[in-house]
């Protein structure tokens, strides 16, 4: 979807194959075809919104001028929610508090429990959201498939130094693009068609909006659903599906997460998984399958894609780009579903934090902000953190590509923030926000070779037992650090096999590196203020948030 920029009845959208936007990347010792995920450029044609921030950021170090958004913003002409009083005062006034849903009927499907919720039982808020019309793209307007055509416009191919390795993986990478087009002809529609979906990213806002989009324009084709599969890609495996009727999906318009089908590993890999994929598809007939996630989700796509036609399956496979990070964005897709959402409410959180510390004026707050796509040794995007930190303005901002770029150790990020401690402490300003990127550690050179030994090693396992694994370089900064960070170093790994990155506290290790750096300052004269840092973990308060009016028609 291009021209996002534009009211929603002039955004173009259509498809591009996902083997346009694969590179060659190291998986495991291994060369892989993968989707690339699109950095922070610190310079070239999409360095805009650093380099907006890289402008006032000197600034920024010694000025207060930290700016809370408020909460998402919607018209809330006729939502009576909007002028409630507390709940407290009213049922201390009288007023009868709503009765819980008792009637919700409970089905165990594997290790989920499909539970919908009904229209009824959702707060007033979201009852008044549901009934938002949705605005699109003039040529969905109609919400009817007999009112659209498809177009191939032009021919994609992936990078050309790689393209002869891509095609060992995929028969065709020089597949057309597409474009939607109103078609105001008269031909005839396909019939009982069977489309199926599946959650296999992480959560975020929107989702449930795009399964209101598909049935909706789906309902236009005689005797066609729509189903979506309870448990993610084991959902998919096991065939739980359910039908996803337009009742349905109205209880979940406008409501943030993936609550309704749910989803379980993020992972479509092994020629095991991908017949298992394709035999579900066969069993329930499936005409289409959406898969609805990040790069790594899109990146599974086209390898089943791939799957599904050397088997001679006629089911067509669809990815969905979706996730707080951002990072699934190139020439052809300006955004993925959900991080504007995200962005704007851990923006609100960040916001008030801030002003909170310039009200008690003596904490520092190191805020660690998730960027939704932990990746271990591998540097991880910081556009959330950017996007935020431009809505914000905190006294810094530690993001990981320009710390990668500038190949800065711990060292010196470390006196980089004291730096700024100790200049704003002259101007008698013992307090700031300091933002940090869920990636940092991966992008500082010594702590990226420690993360990719230590992903080597299964864990859980003791760290008696990890020491004599490590080289001598890694095992040294293994016992220089605090014992909370060498314990959450050997916490169990997530889905993909990498680090938990969303549970190092980063934040935590650089104000106790800066605290111990300011002391060795004071008893040297060079420090003559105070530092009190406050250490915050924010992400999961944010990517189930309601969604923006932007992410509900996206």
């Amino acid at each position: 979807v291009k021209n996002l920029l534009a009211p929603a009845p002039q955004w173009q959208c259509g498809g591009v194959p996902i083997t346009s936007l694969c590179v060659i990347e190291r998986r495991k010792g291994k060369d892989k075809p993968v989707i690339n995920k699109a950095l922070v450029e610190l310079e070239g044609p999409m360095s805009q919104p650093f380099a907006a921030f890289a402008k006032i950021r000197d600034q920024l170090r010694l000025l207060d001028a930290y700016n809370i958004p408020g909460p998402i913003q919607y018209d809330m002409e006729g939502c009576k929610a909007s002028t409630d009083v507390p709940m407290t005062l009213q049922l201390e006034l009288g007023a009868a508090p709503k009765p819980l849903d008792s009637n919700r009927t409970n089905k165990l499907m594997g290790k989920f429990i499909y539970s919908p919720q009904t229209l009824a039982m959702r707060s007033e808020l979201q009852q008044w959201r549901s009934a938002r019309p949705h605005r699109v793209p003039k040529a969905l307007q109609e919400k009817s498939i007999a009112a659209v055509e498809i177009r191939e416009i032009s021919a994609t191919m992936c990078p050309e130094h790689d393209m002869s390795y891509i095609h060992k993986f995929f028969s065709n990478v020089e597949a057309p693009m597409v474009e939607i087009k109103p078609f105001d002809g008269r031909r005839e529609l396909p019939s009982s068609q069977k489309i199926g979906v599946v959650f296999s990213g992480r959560q975020a806002p929107g989702c449930h909006d795009l399964l209101c989009g598909m049935v909706d324009i789906l309902r236009s084709s005689p005797g066609s659903k729509v189903y979506g599969f309870v448990g993610g890609t084991h959902g998919l495996f096991e065939r739980h599906a359910v039908e996803l009727t337009p009742e349905l999906c109205k209880a979940y318009a406008g409501t943030g997460g993936l609550e309704l089908l749910g989803r379980t590993v993020d992972r479509l890999k092994s020629e095991e998984e991908l017949e298992a994929a394709r035999s579900a598809c066969q069993d329930l007939g499936l005409s289409g399958l959406v898969l609805v996630g990040g790069a790594r989700t899109n990146t599974d796509t086209a390898y089943l894609a791939e799957h599904f036609k050397k088997k001679g399956s006629k089911t067509c496979i669809i990815g969905v780009p979706c996730g707080i990070e951002g990072n699934m964005v190139n020439e052809f897709v300006e955004a993925s579903i959900g991080f504007d959402s995200a962005s704007k409410a851990v923006a609100q959180l960040v916001g008030n934090t801030a002003i909170d510390g310039s009200s008690a004026r003596k904490y520092y707050y190191f805020l660690r902000l998730m960027d939704g796509a932990s990746t271990g040794s591998h540097a991880s995007s910081s556009h959330l953190a950017l996007e935020v930190a431009l809505q914000t303005k905190p006294n810094m901002l530690l993001l990981t590509e320009e710390v990668e770029d500038k190949r800065m150790s711990l060292r010196e990020l470390v006196n980089e923030v004291a730096d700024m401690v100790v200049r704003r402490a002259k101007d008698g300003n013992n307090f700031g926000t300091i933002l940090v990127a869920e990636g940092l550690l991966t992008a500082i050179p010594e702590f990226r070779s420690l993360i990719g030994e230590i992903e080597a090693i299964p864990m859980p396992t003791p760290e008696e037992e990890v020491l004599p694994q490590l080289t001598q370089w890694s095992r040294a900064l293994f016992q220089s650090l605090p014992d909370f960070l060498r314990s959450e170093l050997l916490l169990e790994r997530q889905s993909n096999k990498s680090l938990q990155m969303s549970q190092i506290e980063t934040e935590r290790l650089l104000a106790f590196l800066v605290e111990g750096e300011l002391k060795h300052r004071q008893t040297k004269g060079a420090f003559k203020g105070s530092f009190s840092p406050v250490c915050q973990f924010i992400g999961y308060q944010a990517r189930c948030s309601v969604p923006s009016d932007f992410d509900m028609d996206y």
